[in-house]
């Protein structure tokens, strides 16, 4: 039995399937009440910004990275500037003057024009023309890079010169500013261009700029390395596997010569410095939202990288304090916090050693703090339901380690949960499903009592005798349950009958519960086992046609072919409430005599198909030898003596 697997937790998160796009944060009010215009200096250049914004970090000596080049006298207006030492490079070229240039033909300079033409190139050509483009792209990436060079040399030169003026060195950080974006070209010919950027040492170059003085310098080179490492450069390069194997090998190269010069310890870095948290509403002004503006699309660019690098080579013990500071920082859900939920799961996927590290850090008590603001609130839009679910996939793989129930117990989580239920359909979903994950196997026990202690098992009652689904619309607001709250119910009452001991206290009391009104409640799991059953029976001759196919696969195996039907059952949302039905039934068959007769006699003689459903589960479990229950027992153990009890009363 694949815990993860039960309790559905993504092997990534929902939204990281389509990558998040930067959208910018709505205007706020100015002190006067009116709208700000975000967009009132947005062609002024970042190092204009840098006067008016005096946002200075001091960079240590020994992170600046010495270039060749960069010569000149000390005249300011001095416009020669040091050679790259790259062979066979030429020179970029000066812009053409305006008579035959920017105001005559198409209205572009010679670079844009080149870069147009890239860009709309024609993919279907021949050989010759194909190689020809690689070379004329492999030669304009080398001149892109000697630009680049060049402003960092005339940019380092003018700031040494007039450190004490900042107005002195504005031109020289446009320049640079403008060099570092149009990399972005760059992705345009990832099979060529890549490999060029990374033989030319580029790296070194574009990740020193993570260090530069003006913020605004730093967030240009996270923006370009966001879009050089996006995962949708390949997906975009040509129209064959070959060429898409080609940009994913360059892709992974210049990820490889990024990590190798620290990108992600200097991303860290970055986090530290920028402020993302909007201004005060009342107070808010045009510098402030400006401010904001950009330091928020920083930091949402930085979470991009790292979310690009698949978490590769982070040092999570600098990353996870951030991530749940931010994750529970106050007010209305923004992207960004979103973003900081959605990267949090994807460094615990199938990571044992990054979920204590983040247990380490208080992660536990911290989602508990982040989740229990919806005890008063509802999710406004899709990003707070996104993030809400994060937090509950985040928490759940926390709830594997059984060290990590404990704190759970110990901050109250149990009774968090109890009190979610009474919120609307997300929320109380992701509060079952969390109880499901700590109840489960022999490390959910202490759970179990603590569940039925705080008076969860009239809670569940009360859910579990919701009208059963009839159609999708059903499962909105208070109404009925959908498919995985329901098979969250039934896996809580499934995890107490073979974690609670028998004749305790609890079990009783689970017991009474369970057979109070009449067997109403076993009415309930019998009609919620048929509920499930009908849709899988209309579903048989499809499940046949997929068999077939899969048989007729080359080299197909017969347990292939089983457990391929097995999935498409899973997937079909009504499997996991039928499983968990039959385990209760079977339960309270070998707990309770004048259950059992109430089970076979509203059954009657097709009750054996418990048995038959039992053993498929079983044959699918992963690792159903090293889950124990409370007593000792393994999963496989206590599945083997139930079924083995039903046969004997066939």
């Amino acid at each position: 039995m694949d815990v993860s697997k039960l309790f559905k937790l993504p092997s990534v998160p929902a939204s990281a399937i389509n990558k998040r796009k930067w959208t910018a944060p709505p205007p706020g009010p100015n002190a006067q009440g009116s709208v700000v215009d975000i967009d009132h200096d947005k062609h002024e250049a970042p190092a204009t910004q840098h006067a008016k914004r005096a946002r200075v970090t001091t960079v240590d000596e020994d992170l600046e990275i010495e270039r060749e080049g960069g010569g000149g006298d000390d005249d300011d207006n001095d416009n020669d500037d040091g050679e790259y030492a790259t062979e066979d490079v030429q020179d970029v070229p000066d812009d053409e003057d305006e008579e035959g240039g920017r105001f005559f033909g198409g209205g572009l300079n010679a670079e844009q024009q080149q870069i147009l033409d890239i860009l709309h190139r024609d993919t279907e050509h021949n050989v010759a023309d194909d190689t020809q483009h690689a070379e004329d792209d492999a030669a304009h990436a080398r001149r892109l890079f000697v630009q680049l060079e060049k402003a960092i040399n005339k940019n380092e030169e003018m700031r040494l010169k007039h450190a004490d003026n900042p107005h002195r060195f504005i031109d020289s950080e446009v320049d640079l500013d403008a060099a570092i974006r149009e990399l972005v070209v760059l992705t345009t010919n990832v099979a060529v261009m890549y490999p060029a950027f990374v033989k030319h040492g580029m790296a070194t170059s574009l990740v020193g700029l993570l260090t530069h003085e003006n913020v605004d310098i730093a967030a240009a080179a996270m923006e370009v390395i966001a879009e050089l490492v996006d995962d949708d450069v390949v997906s975009l390069e040509g129209s064959t596997d070959e060429m898409h194997a080609q940009a994913r090998n360059a892709r992974e190269a210049m990820m490889l010569a990024l990590a190798e010069h620290h990108v992600t310890d200097l991303l860290l870095s970055n986090l530290i410095r920028l402020n993302d948290a909007p201004p005060s509403q009342e107070n808010a002004d045009l510098r402030q939202m400006e401010h904001y503006e950009s330091d928020a699309k920083a930091v949402y660019y930085i979470l991009s990288i790292l979310e690009s690098l698949k978490t590769r080579h982070i040092n999570t013990e600098v990353l996870f304090p951030w991530l749940l500071k931010r994750i529970l920082r106050p007010g209305r859900v923004d992207q960004n916090q979103a973003y900081a939920a959605e990267l949090l799961v994807l460094c615990l996927v199938d990571d044992e050693k990054q979920r204590q590290v983040l247990a380490k850090h208080g992660g536990v008590d911290a989602l508990l703090r982040a989740m229990s603001k919806y005890l008063h609130r509802p999710l406004h839009d899709a990003d707070e339901i996104e993030y809400f679910q994060n937090l509950v996939d985040a928490m759940g793989f926390l709830l594997l380690d059984v060290v990590n129930r404990a704190t759970f117990l110990e901050c109250e989580g149990v009774e968090l949960m109890l009190l979610l239920l009474k919120r609307k359909r997300r929320v109380r979903t992701g509060a079952l499903t969390l109880l499901w994950a700590v109840t489960q196997n022999g490390g959910g026990a202490s759970a179990c009592e603590r569940l039925v202690d705080a008076g969860g098992l009239k809670a569940l009652g009360a859910l579990l005798m919701r009208p059963i689904q009839q159609s999708a619309s059903d499962a909105s607001g208070m109404g009925s349950l959908d498919n995985g709250s329901l098979a969250a119910i039934l896996g809580i009452l499934e995890a107490m009958l073979y974690n609670l001991p028998s004749e305790s206290e609890a079990r009783v009391r689970l017991l009474s519960k369970l057979m109070e009104q009449e067997y109403g409640k076993i009415d309930q799991v019998l009609a919620l086992r048929e509920s499930a059953r009908r849709p899988l029976a209309a579903m048989a001759p499809e499940f046949e046609r997929l068999r077939r196919e899969y048989a007729a696969m080359p080299g197909a195996r017969q347990e292939d072919v089983q457990e391929a039907i097995y999935a498409d059952k899973i997937d079909s949302g009504y499997w996991h409430v039928l499983e968990r039905a039959n385990y209760v039934l079977a339960w309270l068959m070998m707990e309770d005599d004048d259950a059992q007769a109430h089970i076979r006699r509203r059954l009657g003689n097709t009750w054996t198909q418990i048995i038959d459903e039992l053993d498929e589960s079983f044959t699918h479990y992963d690792n159903e030898h090293e889950l124990r229950g409370a007593g000792g027992e393994t999963i496989a153990e206590i599945t083997h003596a139930l079924t083995e009890y039903l046969r004997s009363l066939v």
